[in-house]
């Protein structure tokens, strides 16, 4: 993701303000090769380079002429041998001040572009150290870049702040950069911050909200979570599975349940969630969580349509009572009941019978269960209450 990048506008070293410094020979063949660089025949600038390095006797012409055969090597894309000019030439110390920072410039790109870190490190702070003015917000990329590759996180937030700071919107990597520093320092904070100065320039990219949303889980800011879930959600950005469930999961954490129903029963009719008996159950479990008796008795009656299992006529039972929907009871176990001996369910038939005054109905259901059941003192008490209130009739 955080691919090395070579500045391309390196060097321009070939300066004729030498003149005076030169020899009319030298430079009238460092023009002559000037010449040749800017009509890209740079084969014939080589030979010509190559040529003046050793017939030269002047450390300042030399110098000058390494420094070409730098930016030559450069251009071919050989880095280390565009590395071994530059140092010779910045090592005589002959050229002007301009010159020579723009030599060690280069020869810290250099270092970085063959993946010599720490020598990029270290030239790369001390170019910027003198040229703070100068410096480029892709300078302290490049050096975050080195620190990053040698894993030293801390080192890299500084660089990356300052670079960020040149740009009001920055390539997204960048921003990346910073977030990965804090990440692995284990700053959660930190993290929060940058991966939120990220999605305020790239908002239309779900999976950094995805990113912003987990380090809130880390932090547990479960609030900050959620916001970071449901805002792509409310954009219309692309949105999976695991973010619909997220957001349920965070909904109902937040005391949403209805809300958290509603994402689930949006993502399967988008086909995005598919229909299968987790997210059912899952949907009618928030559904009856949120008291929406109706939505969760309709979605556990489809279940029980796929599989006869007790557990989806339980929790039917339990919805039903819930909304005191006591016809709904007969309907529902008076046909399961002839398939299934179930005491608990038996005895919660004879309940709803009660609470619809069918006293009688209630009296034969209670009979109808064995002797050494569960409920008996229940029942018991229920046969009182029952004679109690008919007798009052």
């Amino acid at each position: 993701m955080f691919r090395f990048i070579l500045i391309c506008s390196l060097f321009s070293f070939v300066s004729f303000s030498y003149a005076n410094s030169l020899s009319p020979y030298a430079y009238k063949k460092l023009q002559a090769v000037q010449k040749l660089i800017e009509e890209d025949a740079w084969i014939e600038a080589k030979a010509q380079l190559l040529i003046m390095e050793e017939e030269l006797r002047s450390d300042f012409a030399k110098a000058v002429v390494r420094q070409t055969l730098g930016q030559v090597a450069v251009h071919e894309d050989d880095y280390p041998t565009a590395l071994a000019y530059l140092t010779k030439a910045y090592e005589a110390k002959v050229l002007d001040d301009n010159s020579q920072q723009s030599l060690l410039h280069g020869i810290a790109q250099l270092h970085c572009g063959i993946e010599e870190w720490r020598a990029c490190q270290t030239k790369l702070q001390s170019w910027i150290a003198s040229n703070t003015q100068k410096a480029r917000a892709t300078d302290y990329v490049m050096l975050a870049q080195a620190f990053m590759a040698t894993e030293d996180w801390a080192a890299m937030v500084p660089p990356l702040q300052t670079a960020l700071s040149k740009r009001e919107r920055a390539p997204i990597d960048w921003y990346r950069m910073l977030v990965a520093a804090q990440v692995y320092q284990e700053h959660w904070k930190e993290a929060v911050k940058a991966q939120r100065r990220l999605v305020n320039h790239y908002g239309d990219k779900a999976e950094e909200w995805r990113r912003l949303a987990s380090f809130y889980m880390q932090l547990g800011d479960h609030k900050g979570a959620l916001d970071s879930t449901r805002l792509p959600h409310q954009h219309g950005l692309e949105q999976h599975e695991k973010d619909y469930k997220r957001l349920a999961q965070l909904m109902n954490q937040d005391g949403m349940p209805y809300k958290a129903a509603v994402a689930i029963q949006e993502a399967r009719n988008k086909k995005i969630l598919d229909s299968s008996v987790t997210n059912l159950q899952l949907e009618g479990a928030l559904f009856a969580e949120a008291k929406e008796y109706e939505q969760a008795a309709l979605v556990f009656e489809e279940l029980l349509k796929r599989a006869p299992k007790v557990t989806y006529v339980n929790k039917l039972v339990e919805i039903y009572f819930e909304s005191q929907e006591w016809a709904a009871v007969e309907v529902l176990l008076k046909p399961w009941l002839k398939k299934h001996s179930d005491n608990y369910l038996q005895y919660m038939l004879a309940i709803s019978y009660v609470n619809r005054h069918e006293f009688d109905k209630a009296k034969q259901a209670f009979a109808e269960m064995p002797s050494d059941h569960a409920q008996v003192k229940s029942v018991e008490s229920w046969l009182k209450y029952i004679a109690k209130v008919q007798a009052a009739s």
